[in-house]
């Protein structure tokens, strides 16, 4: 199965997909892609499958962006949508 989720700013779209996963997970279903969350610091990436996680989006105090780190986008966010079209590939 295949979802996609989308939606306005803070609709919860991110809160919907960790339930979702969480409930398939305890389920015995197999969960993978990744999902970004807010951290005091800015966003991080983090891979649902493998928990791995990293921090992307720096933001200051006042919330404005300050920096990006794309690697981490790289290493975390395309390796876990990566496994997951293997996963539905072989599925």
């Amino acid at each position: 199965m295949k979802l996609v989720i989308t939606g306005s700013p803070a609709v919860g779209r991110t809160s919907l997909c960790l339930r979702v996963a969480d409930f398939c997970m305890q389920n015995g279903l197999k969960v993978g892609g990744m999902v970004s969350k807010e951290a005091s610091s800015g966003l991080r990436c983090c891979d649902f499958e493998s928990g791995t996680s990293g921090l992307f989006l720096r933001n200051e105090v006042s919330g404005i962006a300050i920096g990006h780190d794309f690697s981490v986008l790289e290493s975390i966010g395309v390796t876990a949508i990566g496994m997951l079209r293997l996963i539905a590939m072989l599925c």
